[in-house]
This record gives C-alpha cells, sequence and structure tokens, in this order.
C-alpha cells in the first residue's frame, strides 16, 4: 500500500495529511491530518512525521508563498529553445521589477490563447531559492520526494483535476491565490496580496498566540445580518472589526481580477485557510453573481463526514499529498525537475564519511595481500645416500653404490619495483578521494554562498529603491517647501505694500485737494493694488484752462511724475484722463 505524507508550509503554520490508497486501487484514504503553528520549521516537522508514523512514507510539500508573472511564447517553438526563451524573458521581467531572478527557482505553465491561436498564454510560477533550501534542509533525510506550489497543485482536489468543467479555486492562505482551470487544464494563476495573514497576525498580537488567534476566527461569522451583529459578544465584535475589512478588500480584488473570464465560469471554489470563517463561500457569492459558489471538499473526502470541516481546513496539504500519489508533474514540481534542488541532492548523497570509508576498506583489503613478493624456506643440507650394507667408510672400497646428491633450496626474492607500485597508486587514490571530497565542499559552500550574496544584492536593491524613494519624497517636500516660501514671500510683500499705501494713498488724496479748481470735478481715482505706483484720474469741467491750471498744479507740485493727460469726451462738458506715477 502506497502512502505519502504531504506538508502546507505557511508563514506561521504546517498543515498536514496523510493519505494512502491500496495497490490498483484509485480511491485514497485519510490516515491522519492536522494543523500546528511552529517555530522551528525542521522540529516541527520531525513531530508531525513521529505523529502520523510516517518515517517510511513519501513526503510531498506544498509551498503558499509562490509568485505568478505572465508572458507569452510562440507555439512552434522547440521546447529547449522555449526554455531558454522564457529564462530570458523572466529575468527581463525580474529587471522592470528591481528583483533579483538568481534567488528564485522558476516553473512555467503553459495554456492556450483564445485570442491568439499560434501562442500559449505562460505563466512563471517563482518560488525562492531559500525557502527551497530550507525546506531541503528540514526533510532530506525523509523519502523527500515534490515540492509543489498551492495554485497548481490544489487542481488535484477536484475529480479528473476538473475536466469537463470551467471552474475558479479561490485559495484563501496568508495571501488569495486564484486558479482558473479550464476543462482540465490551468488557464490562469493569479495572486492577491491580501489574505487570512493580515488578520491572525493582527489577533495574535492581541491574543498574544498564533494558535488563539486561529482557534479565534473560527467563532466569527462573515454573512451576520444587521440583527445578529448587534448580539454578537465585545469579542468577535473586536474580531469581526478586523475581519470584515480585510474580506471587503478581498472581495473588491477578485471582482476586478475574474472580470475578464468570469462568463466562462461555472463553479466557483474556497478553499484555504479562509474557510475557517463560517459563511466565507456566502459572502463571497457576491463577487460571483450567476455562478455557484461552495467550500471544495475533495473529490475522494466523503461529505457526511462528522469531522468534514476539520479536513477541509487542510486542504492544500490533502492537494500536497494527492499530488504524490496521483503522479507528479515534473514540468511544475520545484524538486523533480529543478536543477537547483538535484544538485542539492547529488551533493548530500557525496559524504565525506561514506568516501573515508570506503578508503579505510581499500587499505586494509591491501594490507591482507603482501606489498612484499617473497618466496621464503629453509636451506636443506646436501646428503649423501648409502646401500644399507656399507657399515662404514672403511668399507667404501666399491662394496656400496654413491648415489646422486638431492639439493632442495627456496631462493629468497623480493622485487621493489611492485612494492612503489602499490605505494603510488595507493598514494593517487587517496588523492583522487581527498581532491573529490575538496571539491565537494567547495561546491557546497559556493552555492550557500552565491545564494547568500543573492539575497544580499536583492536586500541593498531594495534598499536603494527605498532610498531612492525617500530622496523623491524629499524633493517633492522641498519643492512644497520652496512653493510656499515663496507664496509668504508674497503675502509678506503685499502686507508691507499695504503699510505704506496706508501713508502714500491719504497723503496723495489730501494734496490733490488742495490744488483742484473750484471749477474742477475729479470723478474717479484709480490707484494700483498689486503695488503698482501709476495712478489714473478723470476730471471735467465746462473751461478748459481750469483743467489746464489742474493739470499744470499736479506737475509743478511734484504730486505725481511723468504726468500725461488725454482729452477723453467734450460733448456736454469737457472730460480729460491724467495719470501719473506716485513718487
Amino acid at each position: 500500500m502506497a502512502s505519502c505524507l504531504g506538508i502546507s508550509v505557511g508563514k506561521n503554520l504546517i498543515k498536514y495529511a496523510k493519505l494512502s490508497k491500496e495497490k490498483g486501487q484509485t480511491s485514497l484514504s485519510i490516515d491522519g491530518y492536522g494543523v500546528k503553528f511552529y517555530d522551528i520549521l525542521s522540529q516541527t516537522i520531525a513531530e508531525i512525521i513521529a505523529e502520523t508514523k510516517s518515517d517510511d512514507a513519501s513526503i510531498s510539500v506544498c509551498i503558499t508563498s509562490e509568485d505568478y508573472e505572465k508572458t507569452e511564447c510562440f507555439k512552434q517553438m522547440k521546447a529547449k529553445d522555449r526554455e531558454t526563451f522564457l529564462n530570458s524573458e523572466f529575468e527581463e521581467i525580474c529587471q522592470k521589477k528591481s528583483l533579483s531572478p538568481g534567488v528564485l527557482d522558476t516553473r512555467f505553465v503553459l495554456a492556450e490563447d483564445v485570442m491568439n491561436p499560434d501562442q500559449y498564454k505562460v505563466i512563471c510560477v517563482a518560488a525562492g531559492k531559500v525557502e527551497l533550501n530550507n525546506l531541503w534542509q528540514a526533510l532530506s533525510k525523509y523519502k523527500f520526494d515534490s515540492i509543489s506550489a498551492v495554485g497548481t497543485s490544489i487542481t488535484n482536489l477536484l475529480k479528473e483535476k476538473g475536466a469537463g468543467e470551467n471552474c475558479l479555486i479561490v485559495n484563501i492562505e496568508d495571501d488569495t491565490k486564484l486558479t482558473y482551470v479550464k476543462n482540465g487544464e490551468i488557464n490562469e494563476l493569479i495572486q492577491i496580496p491580501v489574505g487570512m495573514d493580515e488578520v491572525i497576525s493582527r489577533l495574535a498580537d492581541k491574543y498574544n498566540s498564533y494558535a488563539r488567534a486561529y482557534e479565534a476566527c473560527k467563532g466569527v461569522d462573515a454573512y451576520a445580518d444587521s440583527t445578529t451583529e448587534y448580539s454578537l459578544d465585545d469579542d468577535a465584535q473586536s474580531i469581526r472589526d478586523v475581519l470584515m475589512p480585510m474580506l471587503y478588500d478581498l472581495k473588491q480584488r477578485i471582482i476586478m481580477e475574474v472580470e475578464p473570464f468570469i462568463g466562462e465560469v461555472q463553479q466557483v471554489y474556497i478553499t484555504g485557510t479562509g474557510i475557517i470563517i463560517n459563511n466565507i463561500d456566502l459572502y463571497l457569492q457576491e463577487a460571483f453573481k450567476g455562478c455557484k459558489t461552495e467550500i471544495l471538499v475533495p473529490y475522494f473526502v466523503n461529505k457526511e463526514r462528522s469531522s468534514l470541516k476539520d479536513v477541509l481546513e487542510v486542504n492544500s496539504a490533502l492537494a500536497a499529498s494527492s499530488y504524490c500519489l496521483d503522479g507528479i508533474n515534473k514540468d511544475l514540481d520545484f524538486l523533480a525537475s529543478g536543477n537547483y534542488l538535484k544538485k542539492e541532492a547529488r551533493s548530500k548523497k557525496f559524504e565525506p564519511k561514506a568516501i573515508f570509508g570506503a578508503i579505510k576498506e581499500k587499505v586494509d583489503d591491501l594490507n591482507q595481500k603482501t606489498l612484499k613478493t617473497r618466496k621464503t624456506g629453509k636451506k636443506k643440507k646436501k646428503t649423501i645416500e648409502f646401500d644399507n650394507e656399507v657399515e662404514n667408510l672403511g668399507q667404501l672400497g666399491g662394496a656400496g653404490e654413491y648415489s646422486a646428491p638431492q639439493f632442495e633450496e627456496d631462493v629468497e626474492y623480493y622485487d621493489p619495483m611492485a612494492e612503489w607500485f602499490i605505494r603510488i597508486a595507493l598514494a593517487l587514490f587517496v588523492g583522487w578521494i581527498a581532491y573529490t571530497a575538496g571539491a565537494w565542499l567547495v561546491e557546497s559552500n559556493l552555492d550557500s554562498k552565491i545564494l547568500a550574496v543573492s539575497n544580499n544584492i536583492v536586500k541593498t536593491e531594495n534598499e536603494i529603491k527605498r532610498v531612492n524613494s525617500d530622496s523623491d519624497a524629499i524633493y517633492r517636500k522641498a519643492s512644497e517647501y520652496k512653493e510656499k516660501t515663496a507664496r509668504l514671500q508674497t503675502l509678506i510683500n503685499t502686507i508691507r505694500l499695504k503699510k505704506e499705501r496706508n501713508y502714500e494713498v491719504p497723503n496723495f488724496l489730501s494734496q490733490l485737494m488742495f490744488i483742484i479748481p473750484s471749477n474742477v470735478k475729479v470723478s474717479s481715482i484709480q490707484i494700483p493694488y498689486n503695488g503698482g505706483k501709476r495712478v489714473t484720474l478723470e476730471a471735467s469741467s465746462g473751461m478748459y484752462a481750469q483743467l489746464g491750471y489742474f493739470v499744470s498744479r499736479l506737475k509743478l507740485s511734484g504730486i505725481l511724475k511723468n504726468v500725461e493727460m488725454e482729452v477723453v469726451d467734450m460733448s456736454s462738458s469737457i472730460v480729460i484722463k491724467v495719470s501719473g506715477v506716485l513718487p
């Protein structure tokens, strides 16, 4: 029986669910599930594995922090050329957004483009290498099989992955992911930066615990009417005060994002952490008029199950586990096809301990053999054999037969060349092992350093971006202050002018009063308000001589300078226009 532990990793919590499947069967059974909040990722994962007895089971991880970017490519492009083209397109997108593509690992979803049949709509699914590496560090000692994004793996909960229906999956986790499935294929992936992280984080400050904040959200109704709202206690109302602005913002953003294709959607499914809010499907129904909206129930889960709501809370973990058991899509999996993590996997298998164990075994084997090829033996004495009839040497006179001497001699043999050959071979072998181990260590350290440098580059670029933003803000403030200073100076000049006019105008009128002849009538006087000193007045009289006398007195007395006169009317009386500059 095949089994898989699915793990969904969020910002503060881990959802997990273990599924199993009998050989030759298609039905899946749930062996365990739950939600845990964590401080140390590896420690919490170890607790989950021990709790679900998954030491020998496959492990599949679903991440919820992926990002999406969109581009397009021609259908006729070869697979190898397409990959190169899409990577370059993604790098260009990152440059426009001041991001570093070196810290991201990407997968590409190809979707049919109805408006342009010759092209694919391409959705870039990007995950941070830091997060992937953290998952690898926490799970590499187990049977770690796959890493998928929640937006792409959630379709595994639909029967036959949604074939035959056009549906929209709204996954409300830390943020919100929209997955539009058209005829069993992913056609759109949309990220909305609004979700439960905002709510739970704010409530965690109130309750001093993420777990308590999570449980508190389960008692709130998103669709409470006005009569219900008045009956809420203070605690529930304070939670709604945090929750409802987020839900309203989310609903408005969803309406805007799905507008291009909502007419094709037949069914809307709500899933993710957001379903802990009661009646959230009824609240979001308003965003999908004409579409049936309901909580997503996996096809293999009995809807009559008593603990159904608790099971549905871990839908993302169920999706990860189902993704592993039903068949991993290598094009979308960050572990199965990823050069980055495959490189990590190869480096993990190359352990120095195993290498030096092999060296020791080789040395022991060589020690069992003779490093010196020697043949040693005792040197036997030469012997003379006589007939039994010979009793002593004096009887030799031909009485006995002298037998041929038998020599047996072992010669000691030593070959120094063989010894040196073995020594050199052993030295070369040890040197090669040391070089390989050193190369592995350097490569591992280099990868980590490159990743750290890439992270620092991103941080530095973000800091530069913030500095530029602050600089622009300072420049705008400086412009505002300069404008305000100019206006203030204008007001000061106006006030100063008014003070001056407080003396100039009365003085001019007083002098004018004494020089006007009795037969001359001044009908109007115009003095500029903006600070100009040219005065214009109109005077009339029946006698031209009187008007001439009046103008002459203006010049001679110095009341006005540069006096000019113009006759305006002579019909009934003579009307003149006189202008001049105040001294």
